[in-house]
């Protein structure tokens, strides 16, 4: 049972979103899942995301703004 969602929208994020994914991997004690939006990264940001297991990821085509892709994630 998932007792939390963690919904992130990221965009050219590459250097940042696996301490992200780390920290919440490490510090979460509630069961919980990440599902990550990434508004059409031109660099390697979803190359990132690849190693951490269990994360739902939506690859958008084009960058459709945080508001239409958190919609996406929840």
């Amino acid at each position: 049972m998932t007792d939390v969602s963690v919904l992130i929208v990221t965009h050219n994020n590459a250097a940042q979103i696996g301490a992200c994914l780390d920290a919440l991997a490490r510090w979460t004690r509630l069961a919980h899942e990440v599902i990550l939006v990434d508004n059409a990264s031109g660099d390697a940001t979803l190359a990132a995301v690849k190693p951490f297991a269990g994360i739902r990821l939506i690859a958008n085509r084009e960058n459709i703004g945080f508001a239409a892709a958190i919609n996406q994630a929840g």
